[in-house]
């Protein structure tokens, strides 16, 4: 959870003031909460290959659902996106 939240900007505090700064823990900890969730609900923890358990970091999860090679193509009047059928 301590990498995790690194990786969520627990490392660093927003000010030199308490209330700023706990409310900065507050939405950081909410994101972790929200990231672990949506890791356990869409993702799950295992490996589709071996079958084991895997620990899913926060960057793997931006990699595999945000950086989705497709291509833009215009077609009578419409914008449709085409992806790589080789994608997981």
């Amino acid at each position: 959870m301590i990498k995790e939240g690194i990786l969520f900007g627990l490392d660093t505090n927003a000010t030199r003031k308490f209330y700023p700064n706990a409310t900065h823990f507050l939405l950081t900890i909410f994101a972790f909460s929200l990231t672990s969730w949506f890791k356990e609900v869409a993702i799950g923890e295992t490996d589709a290959k071996s079958g084991l358990e895997v620990k899913r970091m926060p960057k793997w999860i931006r990699f595999r659902l945000l950086c989705v090679p497709a291509k833009l193509v215009a077609s009578a009047r419409q914008l449709t996106l085409k992806f790589s059928k080789d994608w997981p």
